[in-house]
């Protein structure tokens, strides 16, 4: 079996870009089989009202009502770590996502979890897009337009 064959999608919203000090606000999935879109889900998280900052809202729409009204980490934990069990992880700037996505479950699991397994696979398109060449900054959204992708969830 390939990891096309079966692979989770995993992009991450956070308060900044330092894993150990700032949060993912949002957590975003999507589970693939043979290209086909067969699970997805979308969580918000509340942070500490410390942690906003106004320009969260403008880099992701994300407004401080809505990670507010969010439910808690461990309320969604159960769900999120059915996700993350299997598959091949596809994030664009994997390392990035997953030093958050880590520091998050960390707190959750008492054993060894699959997500840390040093044999699991976390494939990032990140450095496609610096092999591409193409001049500009390689953002997702950036490098999206610039190949036509439609971002639209």
């Amino acid at each position: 079996m390939s990891w096309f064959d079966s692979y989770l999608v995993l992009d991450t919203e956070t308060t900044g870009l330092n894993a150990d000090k700032c949060r993912i606000l949002e957590l975003g999935l999507a589970r693939f089989e043979r290209g086909t879109l067969v699970e997805q889900a979308n969580y918000l998280i509340p942070c500490e009202p410390h942690e906003w900052k106004d320009e969260i809202t403008r880099i992701s729409g994300i407004t401080w009502i809505d990670v507010m009204q969010a439910p808690e980490w461990l309320d969604i934990w159960r769900e999120v770590e059915s996700m993350l069990q299997h598959d091949t992880i596809v994030a664009y700037n994997a390392s990035f996502d997953r030093r958050f996505v880590g520091n998050r479950v960390r707190p959750c699991i008492s054993a060894p979890h699959p997500l840390f397994d040093a044999s699991r696979t976390w494939l990032d398109p990140l450095p496609f897009s610096w092999a591409m060449n193409k001049p500009g900054p390689n953002k997702l959204v950036n490098v999206c337009a610039r190949y036509g992708i439609d971002l639209t969830n």
